[in-house]
């Protein structure tokens, strides 16, 4: 991570310097900047480091305890002590200086009331180390204000390197104070060089994970487990450490996660003679917004509420895929029995006697009808029951009186199939008591 740390340094303090030009700024004039410049008497000069200049150092990231600036001369003319004087460091993913903007959000590392200036490299102790993550690039930003002093002086002129990007970008003033200021901004690829003092961390193939709860992992000491959490949101805790220097630190990951997509449907019927054609009434729930159906026979559909029509006979198991706005999807199965006609078996004998067990007379089997009608005759030809389009739960089509006698009736069924055929069957039934 980059920003401010005070833990312990995890690796063996070393010192590198970023730049090996020895050019120096000029004692009068603004360009290149200097870090340490009085012939305006406020600057405000932001410098970017990339990433793999520092890696080439051998720092692969950690801890900035101090950084500085080399100082060739101090003119008899230039002030040796500064006013106001701050250092900011941050992160980027920034190559290259654009002059349109400032950089924000960089974190104060040093500030001084008075500073003094001497010659050679002029190094500010951080009173809290700033913690570089090793892949981004490094904006340091310097700034004074020296506007209460009645004039201006020279500059105490620094050494800097050429790059072949623009490096540096900065502006100064002798009458307001840079330090808050974002207007006119100069850029150039004449960078002052820096000297940081670091302790380089740990080697990443060194490092221990070890994460807290380990239910749901897949490895609880990887660097980068897969985790299946058992519920939503629950916060994992990772200890990372390396035996070598002792040093460990913690962060916790809280991982959430959405539902499946709440999806059903109900075809209307279910059941019918083919060409059937049932309506498929989508009841998912008012979060799933895409549907992918599959009718079981290689075609499919992405209405909501589709028809379709079933060409020939079969159990078809359909399947509504659907997606929710969290991008969650869910899965729904319901089965389209198509019939090749319509199907009635009808018993030839029942028991009405009030045991509980067949007292009425109802069909076996009733399937792929749209309308019908069942009428019964006694022997001489009399009408006996009739029943038409009511059924109860169990099919029941006759309970006959107690004063129906025992015998032999016969049955005339008529029905129209769901796909208009006509249908009609004859036959017998045995009452007995």
């Amino acid at each position: 991570f980059c920003g401010l740390y005070d833990g312990p340094c995890c690796g063996p303090l070393s010192v590198g310097d970023v730049g090996d030009g020895t050019n120096a700024t000029p004692a009068t004039g603004t360009f290149p900047p200097s870090v340490f410049g009085n012939f305006y008497k406020s600057g405000r000069v932001q410098m970017l480091y990339l990433a793999s200049e520092l890696q080439a150092l051998g720092f692969a990231g950690g801890k900035i305890n101090e950084l500085g600036f080399d100082v060739t001369v101090i003119p008899a003319t230039a002030a040796d002590q500064y006013l106001n004087y701050s250092v900011k460091v941050g992160c980027t993913t920034l190559d290259e200086m654009t002059g349109q903007n400032y950089v924000q959000g960089l974190t104060e590392v040093f500030s001084a009331d008075t500073l003094d200036v001497a010659p050679g490299w002029n190094m500010f102790a951080l009173p809290v180390s700033f913690n570089w993550d090793g892949v981004s690039n490094l904006v340091v930003e310097v700034c004074f204000d020296m506007i209460a002093l009645p004039g201006f002086t020279q500059n105490c002129p620094n050494t800097y390197t050429t790059t072949t990007f623009n490096s540096v970008q900065w502006d100064f003033d002798d009458f307001t104070n840079m330090c808050d200021n974002t207007g006119f901004i100069t850029t150039s690829g004449d960078r002052p060089n820096i000297r940081l003092v670091y302790c380089g961390g740990v080697d990443l193939n060194d490092l221990e994970y070890s994460w807290s709860p380990t239910v749901g992992l897949d490895d609880a000491t990887s660097a980068n487990p897969n985790v299946t959490p058992p519920s939503s949101p629950i916060t994992y805790t990772v200890t990372v450490g390396e035996t070598g220097s002792g040093c460990e630190s913690t962060a916790d990951v809280t991982v959430g996660w959405y539902p499946p997509a709440d999806v059903s449907f109900i075809p209307q019927p279910d059941e019918g003679v083919y060409p059937f054609a049932p309506y498929f009434n989508n009841t998912s729930a008012s979060d799933v917004t895409s549907f992918v159906w599959n009718f079981g026979n290689g075609d499919g559909s992405t209405d909501q509420f589709p028809n379709y029509t079933f060409q020939g006979p079969g159990v078809y198991v359909v399947t509504l895929q659907g997606t929710s706005v969290n991008g969650c999807v869910g899965l729904f199965v319901d089965t389209v029995i198509v019939l090749d006609q319509p199907i009635v078996e009808i018993p030839n004998v029942f028991s009405p006697n009030g045991d509980g067990e067949n007292d009425t007379f109802a069909f076996l089997d009733f399937r792929g009808f749209d309308t019908f009608s069942f009428k019964v005759f006694n022997r001489w030809g009399m009408l006996v029951h009739e029943t038409r389009n009511v059924r109860d739960g169990n099919n029941t089509i006759w309970k006959p009186a107690n004063d129906v006698p025992d015998g032999t009736y016969y049955y005339v069924f008529n029905g129209k199939g769901l796909n208009g055929d006509s249908f009609e069957k004859t036959g017998h039934i045995t009452l007995v008591r």
